[in-house]
């Protein structure tokens, strides 16, 4: 009986290495100018970008020359950020019009293919798309409410697939013309592990995890230059913590144990 117990626990084990190994020795090696290709003068937009993750990367493209289009609801804090980063470059007077702002609400579906042509009205064009606007839940299965299951799904999982649909076009259009492009999603972990009393924010970053793979697999096919990345970090301190809902939908997460903070 332990033998066989044994081999209940080795066989998925097997089924991993397995499959890892085949991808490794079966994809093809990712093209070296796609890993070191400058972001000088790339058009880049990033959803988020008020605070924490999207913040920073917003100021990473900018420093390394890219045009940034920051997507976020709070516009004061946009325009407060956009001073910051003028602040600290050396010639604030030619890149005053490398930043543009563009206020937005992701979870208004159907606003986004409007705030899209914002976007590309900017520049012409994008050759980059961070998404990375989101939002956690925090609670069991039992006290989290179908309504809070579908606002966490609207701005986690379906305002990434409409917005990067209404974008996509134009990269391709960048891509046939030779312009290296880039989609990144920033997930989460929890995107490829379940934890208790997050079922609810972990099944949207499970779901952006499939939809990006597959939007990869089909940009290979084509033999694009635009090349999907999914992000998964851990814990970050940012305020996605601190806003984080209950399964009511309320603001807090006094309640919670603490091993789910």
């Amino acid at each position: 009986m332990a033998d066989i117990m044994s081999l209940y626990f080795l066989i998925p084990i097997a089924i991993v290495i397995t499959g890892l190994a085949y991808r490794l020795l079966a994809r093809k090696p990712v093209p070296r100018k796609m890993l070191c290709c400058s972001l000088q003068n790339k058009v880049i937009c990033v959803t988020g970008a008020s605070s924490g993750i999207g913040k920073e990367l917003s100021k990473f493209c900018f420093d390394h020359g890219s045009k940034v289009v920051m997507i976020a609801r709070r516009k004061e804090l946009l325009q407060t950020l956009k001073e910051e980063m003028l602040a600290s470059c050396a010639e604030k007077e030619k890149r005053n019009s490398d930043i543009a702002v563009v206020q937005a609400d992701l979870a208004k579906l159907e606003e986004i293919d409007d705030r899209a042509k914002e976007v590309l009205e900017c520049f012409g064009h994008v050759h980059g798309l961070i998404n990375n606007a989101g939002m956690s839940c925090r609670d069991s299965v039992e006290k989290t409410s179908v309504g809070v299951y579908q606002r966490v799904m609207t701005l986690n999982f379906f305002s990434h697939i409409v917005l990067t649909k209404a974008l996509l076009p134009s990269m391709l259009e960048q891509s046939q013309q030779q312009q290296q492009c880039w989609i990144v999603a920033i997930s989460s972990l929890q995107g490829k592990i379940s934890l208790p009393f997050r079922s609810c924010y972990g099944a949207s970053k499970h779901a952006c995890e499939a939809f990006y793979l597959s939007l990869r697999a089909e940009l290979e096919a084509v033999h694009s230059h635009i090349a999907v990345c999914v992000l998964s970090p851990g814990y970050v301190q940012t305020e996605i913590s601190l806003n984080s809902t209950t399964g009511s939908g309320e603001v807090s997460a006094s309640s919670l144990p603490h091993y789910v903070r």
